[in-house]
């Protein structure tokens, strides 16, 4: 993130905004490429089972980054905006998921 954002670090927004676009398709990607598989699981299995518990986890997932995110912003530092700290957080996260899933 620095390599992108070092020439922006007093007005952060539009950055942040971007690599969290960039993570999000990156991380859907991911997800469809892992739903696919649980799908095929689920085939096998002559059930649902797989994709149902992948959905789960990822709805799961996204209650906790957003939680999580939501925290830290109460405890942004001084000078810095409240909404940019959170923001960062939720690219952070969604990039650590992304390499979870990979």
């Amino acid at each position: 993130m620095s390599v992108i954002c070092s020439s922006v670090r007093e007005k952060p927004r539009p950055c942040l905004e971007t690599l969290l676009q960039i993570t999000d398709t990156d991380l859907m990607q991911t997800y469809a490429h892992r739903l696919l598989e649980a799908r095929e699981r689920d085939l096998a299995a002559g059930n649902e089972e797989f994709s149902d518990r992948y959905r789960k986890s990822n709805r799961e997932w996204i209650q906790y980054r957003d939680a999580e995110c939501a925290r830290r912003r109460d405890y942004a530092p001084a000078g810095a905006s409240p909404d940019d700290y959170e923001l960062a957080c939720v690219v952070e996260l969604t990039r650590r998921r992304l390499v979870d899933m990979r």
